[in-house]
Parts: structure tokens; sequence; C-alpha cells
């Protein structure tokens, strides 16, 4: 948030170890809502192939309110198939917080990283066992000058799906202040495990974090 504008790097929403912090197939919409109602919708941001906007999502902010912002990115390269057992072939973020055009800092968001124990090298965990996946609340300044708007998180709420995101389970969560852990019951070989995290800060604000294919069972 700076000079009236909200902005979103929609190119980092997957990383590759090839080229840390971003994948050259993102392709993105996004949404930013004011009070319910929607200010502006942006698609094909991201770099890839297929995506003819910018890599950056900006949308004024004219009027103080609660604002909304979603973020859906996708893999996709024209022309290129997706292997069949692809990981993290989409993400979701969703920011709820109160701001106005005087507003300059970084909103007060907690994007969750999930960081499973026990995966081998294709990103998978044995069948028939339990996994815990701790959780690490990730907040960066992106832009010089920009401050860190003050927040510090209360609760958080973590579901997993095996059917690709069409059904969410609630997990058990544990922990406090900067260090949680959620603990995921053991599934069949085969399966694909979808998780999405929600944050709730002191505030009130609330970030909403969804990796789709996080990681399989062998």
């Amino acid at each position: 948030m700076s000079k009236g504008e909200l902005g979103f790097y929609t190119s980092g929403m997957v990383a590759d170890p090839l080229r840390t912090g971003a994948d050259i197939t993102i392709n993105a919409t996004a949404t930013l809502l004011r009070d319910g109602k929607t200010v502006v919708t942006r698609t094909g941001l991201g770099d890839s192939q297929s995506a003819k906007g910018p890599k950056t999502f900006w949308a004024p902010v004219t009027a103080s309110g609660a604002y909304t912002l979603k973020v859906h990115g996708y893999r996709h390269a024209t022309g290129v198939p997706q292997p069949a057992g692809m990981m993290s072939t989409a993400t979701d973020a969703a920011f709820s917080f109160h701001a106005g055009p005087a507003s300059n800092a970084v909103p007060p968001a907690f994007l969750t990283r999930f960081l499973p124990d026990g995966l081998d090298l294709y990103n998978r965990v044995p069948a028939g066992r339990a996994a815990i996946v701790p959780l690490v609340m990730d907040r960066a300044g992106t832009q010089a000058g920009v401050p860190m708007w003050p927040a510090a998180v209360k609760k958080v709420e973590v579901f997993g799906s095996t059917d690709g995101g069409r059904s969410w389970h609630p997990l058990t969560v544990t922990g406090s202040g900067g260090s949680w852990t959620v603990k995921l019951p053991a599934q069949r070989a085969g399966a694909s495990l979808s998780l999405s995290s929600r944050v709730t800060d002191t505030g009130g604000n609330r970030t909403v974090t969804t990796v789709y294919r996080a990681f399989t069972v062998a």
C-alpha cells in the first residue's frame, strides 16, 4: 500500500528450485473488493507465456473501508503439457484488512508456508503414517520506503483436501506466537493433499493461503 495504490507481485505465487522466488509458468487473476463490492479485477497477470498483463497487480485505493484482495495463480505454459504428477499446480491467496488512500504500509498479511516433515525426493510421505507439517508465517516488505503494518498472529486454522479442493476438512493445529504445526492423519497410497490455512491477527485482519496438490502419498 503506497500513494493510494495496492500492489501484489503475482509471479511469486509458486517458487521452483530453478528460479528462486518465482515460476515462469504462472498465470494469475486478482480481484480487489471494498466493503464486499468489486473495485477491479485483472486477468492474465504473471510471467507465463499465456499471461498478457504485468507481473504485479496494481489497484487504486480511493476510499477508506474493509478491503479484500483475492488472487488465484496457476501454472501454465503455452504448448507445454503439465506432467501428470506435478506438485503445486495452483495457489490461492486472500487478504482482508482495513485501509484508506493515506495508508502507507505493507498490510497485515501472513502468508503461510507449509513445510511437511519426511518428504522424499518426489514430495511424497509414506502411506499409512500421520504427517507433521510445521507452518511458517511469512511477512516481508517488498518496496523500499514502505514500512511494515504492525501485526501479530492470534489464531491459525488449517484445512486439508484429498479431492483437489472440492471439499475441505479441519485439521488439528498446535502452537502459538511464532511456532505452529498441523497434524495430518494417515492417508492411502496415491492420494494427493491440498492445504489451506486461515490466519487471523490481533487486529481482526485475515489471510487465507491455499496450495493445491501440496504433496502426495507414496
